[in-house]
């Protein structure tokens, strides 16, 4: 008979401690166990010695939570007479052929030396000294290794039942076993699979158990290298030169360069050369993000790659023409060329990211100390860089779960993405990893974030279906039945998410559309009843804790997902009871909103890290819901009695003239005038009248406005192109030209001279790119306007002249309809009060991803 068969037995005369079934060694049964944790008596630092006692209470934990009582001792307090478990750097592990010299990393070894067990690792404090990582503008914190911890955990999860399901109290689940046993044989040295680039800044013990080997070596700034070597700050005024000419002008503003400039190259590379020198082994070299290029001749002709588009014609295009990675591609390869001669054992790790996604074409072979760090790394991407030779390898940077992406705080991946993607990492041999944006989701996301770090971790090991069924009955214990139907239509469900995250942003810039694709109300309803089911049946605490945790945020989602229906409803039925029932539903989810994280609420932030994010973040999930209708104000329309009425969006006809106006031309009398009025949700009547025309020609658009300005306040400084909006009187524009009201061309412009702001909004396709759903300043149009202040009649006159080429559109056709809209910001009563005109609806919020506000502008 089998000895876990006589466990369950009770039988009395089990020996604890005995060898008694060949090629086993039992470590406890029946609630009993003889041995003894022995830690050492010294450890060579404070923070390493508290790493091995807490890998001592974690393995005593285990044993307890299964009735067995054992002690934590000192080498040179252990009873003799007890066999030992070994912790760490101990008198035994040293005497018994356990070589740490040898070590690297987060090594660690399990060694069976008669009916004792030693669990030792590499532990080191940083190789790099604390202070060597301290800068003025950059802090990268130090990396101990933790080898023995690291080693316990994964002794207690192989051979104790014990499971790191997420941080916090309630994150480690510990399964009954009722006997503990390893082979008696067992003598394994084991490195942890797979470099994480990315350290955890945590001292919970999930992230050492889970996380693959965090490097010390490697010097990271997540590939925007750049800006580490050299600011506005430390160069913007000695040298303007270093930064990239924009629209004329040398932008010390921002973090991009003129990298055809050599002292700018030997600034970056002589920073490398001294991050290599404080010890760092890799350092991780990319441009900074967001990527602008130079509009220099110098640039242009840099290396002989031109590219094919010019600023004027189309600047998206210009910024992505393949040209400018081939460009960055060359400098980096070259620096690596330098490296290998000045320091023969350091390597650079090289962002193949944005721009430089693709791989070079000018030529095909790297040097051995590059590695190639892929973003969303993909059978298809890996196959275009495995024809070239790459003898450093790649390293994977995967973008998995977090802030990154487009839907905020909600759940994003099904159990078939992570299958994929670790499919990726293994079959192209990815041995580094950086994960951008880390979850905050562990209760809905936690089965995924679970299966693709256990995975990560040991390859051979269980299938990431295993290990689904693995998490749910560790996870939710006695409701493990109805949450396994709840993850498994989740995953169904969320197959679609990757198709619908293309078609919802990249092409339509409609959060609204990516919940409504997935989250169906009678999928959402299909799902609370299963999680009502669970929460009825589970009995375990700690399992009620996690589970309360996947309600929270399933209730978050399904506040979301109400909100966006019954406000369609009321798209499709505008009257008085379903806009009700829509604005109900908006201040159903901000009053849930405001009590949960309101402080004192007994929701424990540790526990839940989803309620980390600030108030305003979770209102507009990440920064993708600042929308219509989640950022309805709903007190100031109820107080105003200014509810959202049904109302046809406007119209105007844009004259056709055939001269060139002035402000005072004549031809403007036989032009409509327009008026702005209130901005949505604003009862007063505004202080100041505001009108505007529009006519065109076949070179330009013209729109004059005519705005009542009382002469003392007509006191103006020019502020620059580009200047922060709204803090000076201004007028503002907006023209979706192409039909599509996500993709419009924003422009602002103030009393003054040079005092202006342009930008162009949802061109910007990728929902990683830091500018997704934000203007997008680096967007500079040739277009002009004149201001007249006319004090005797507290009058301000302005025009504006916008050629049709700097939108990339020919001169329209009669009855072209373009979107636009056009309001005013007013400063009065001493600049003391401000007030919003709009003349559709609502000023366009500048930082969305979405549809603006606009009515139909028909040309005659």
């Amino acid at each position: 008979m089998r000895m876990k068969e006589l466990a369950y037995m009770g039988l009395g005369f089990l020996l604890i401690g005995a060898n008694l079934n060949a090629g086993e060694l039992l470590l406890g049964a029946a609630g009993k166990s003889n041995y003894q944790i022995v830690i050492p008596d010294k450890s060579s630092s404070k923070k390493i010695a508290l790493s091995i006692e807490k890998a001592a209470k974690l393995c005593q934990k285990a044993f307890k939570e299964n009735g067995m009582t054992i002690p934590v001792v000192t080498e040179a307090k252990l009873i003799p007479e007890k066999p030992g478990i070994y912790l760490g750097k101990t008198k035994f592990a040293l005497k018994n052929g356990v070589d740490f010299a040898k070590m690297k990393g987060w090594t660690y070894t399990f060694k069976v030396v008669g009916k004792n067990l030693i669990i030792a690792g590499n532990d080191q404090m940083d190789p790099i000294p604390y202070e060597k990582r301290m800068r003025k503008d950059l802090l990268l914190r130090g990396i101990n290794l933790y080898a023995t911890l690291k080693g316990a955990t994964e002794f207690l999860y192989k051979y104790a039942g014990v499971r790191f399901l997420r941080p916090g109290k309630f994150g480690i689940a510990f399964m009954p076993t009722p006997i503990i046993f390893i082979p008696d044989d067992l003598n394994m040295t084991r490195r942890p699979n797979g470099k994480a680039i990315e350290t955890p800044r945590s001292h919970d013990i999930y992230f050492t158990a889970t996380a693959r080997e965090p490097s010390p070596l490697i010097f990271t700034h997540y590939g925007h290298y750049h800006c580490t070597a050299l600011t506005s700050k430390s160069h913007g005024k000695s040298n303007p030169e270093y930064f990239i000419l924009a629209g004329g002008k040398r932008d010390v503003k921002g973090r991009h360069h003129c990298f055809s400039n050599k002292n700018l190259r030997e600034l970056i590379y002589k920073k490398i050369l001294n991050d290599c020198d404080l010890g760092y082994e890799i350092i991780e070299v990319g441009q900074n993000d967001g990527f602008r290029p130079c509009e220099c001749k110098k640039c242009y002709e840099l290396y002989g790659v031109h590219p094919t588009r010019k600023p004027l014609d189309s600047l998206l295009d210009y910024q992505r023409d393949p040209a400018w990675g081939e460009k960055l591609w060359i400098m980096h390869r070259d620096m690596a060329l330098r490296l290998k001669k000045d320091r023969p054992n350091k390597k650079l790790l090289l962002s193949a990211y944005a721009v430089a996604q693709n791989p070079p074409t000018t030529f095909n072979k790297f040097p051995d100390n590059v590695i190639i760090q892929v973003m969303h790394p993909s059978k298809e991407l890996m196959e275009k860089w495995h024809k070239l030779d790459v003898p450093g390898g790649f390293c994977g940077y995967t973008y998995t779960w977090g802030t990154y992406h487009a839907v905020g705080l909600t759940p994003l991946r099904s159990d078939w993405y992570i299958k994929n993607l670790l499919k990726v990492l293994e079959e192209n041999n990815i041995q580094y990893t950086q994960d951008g944006g880390k979850p905050y989701t562990y209760g809905i996301e936690g089965i995924n974030i679970y299966a693709f770090n256990r995975k990560v971790n040991d390859p051979k090991g269980k299938s990431v279906d295993e290990l689904n069924r693995e998490y749910i009955q560790a996870a939710y214990r006695e409701a493990a039945g109805p949450m396994r139907i709840f993850h498994r239509k989740m995953h169904y469900r969320l197959n679609f998410m990757y198709e619908a995250m293309i078609y919802g942003y990249s092409k339509n810039r409609d959060p609204m559309l990516v919940f409504s694709t997935i989250y169906s109300p009678g999928f959402i309803n299909e799902l609370d009843a299963q999680l009502k089911k669970a929460e009825k049946i589970v009995k375990d605490p700690s399992a009620e804790k996690r589970l309360s945790a996947v309600r929270l945020e399933f209730d978050y989602l399904k506040h979301i997902t109400d909100t966006i229906y019954l406000y369609y409803a009321y798209q499709v039925q505008k009257d008085e009871r379903s806009l009700k029932l829509a604005v109900d539903a908006v201040e159903r989810r901000n009053k849930w909103l405001k009590t949960l994280m309101k402080k004192g609420t007994g929701i424990p932030r540790r526990d839940l890290p989803a309620l980390r994010q600030s108030l305003r973040t979770m209102l507009s999930n990440g920064r993708y819901m600042n929308i219509e209708p989640f950022n309805w104000n709903i007190a100031k329309m109820r107080a105003t009695g200014n509810l959202k009425k049904s109302v046809t969006a406007k119209s105007l006809m844009v004259k056709k003239i055939n001269t060139i106006p002035t402000i005072n031309s004549k031809l403007w009398k036989n032009v409509k005038i327009h008026k702005l009025g209130q901005n949505r949700g604003v009862k007063d009547k505004l202080a100041e009248k505001t009108t505007f025309q529009v006519a065109y020609d076949k070179n330009n658009l013209y729109i004059r406005f005519e705005a009542g300005l009382r002469k003392e306040d007509m006191k103006y400084h020019s502020r620059g192109r580009d200047a922060e909006i709204w803090l000076q009187e201004c007028i503002n524009i907006c023209l979706a030209v192409g039909g599509d009201k996500s993709q419009y061309y924003y422009l602002n412009f103030e009393p003054i001279a040079d005092s202006y702001t342009d930008a162009n909004h949802g061109f910007i396709t990728d929902f990683l790119h830091p500018k997704f759903g934000w203007n997008d300043n680096a967007w500079n149009g040739d277009w002009t306007y004149d201001n007249i202040l006319q004090k005797d009649k507290n009058r301000w006159l302005a025009m504006v002249t916008l050629p049709f080429k700097i939108f990339n559109t020919k001169t329209p056709l009669k009855g072209d309809i373009w979107y636009g809209n056009f309001g005013r910001v007013h400063y009065y009563d001493n600049k003391n009060k401000r007030e919003l005109a709009v003349w559709e609806d609502k000023l366009n919020i500048s930082r969305t991803p979405s549809e603006g506000y606009f009515g139909e502008m028909v040309f005659e």
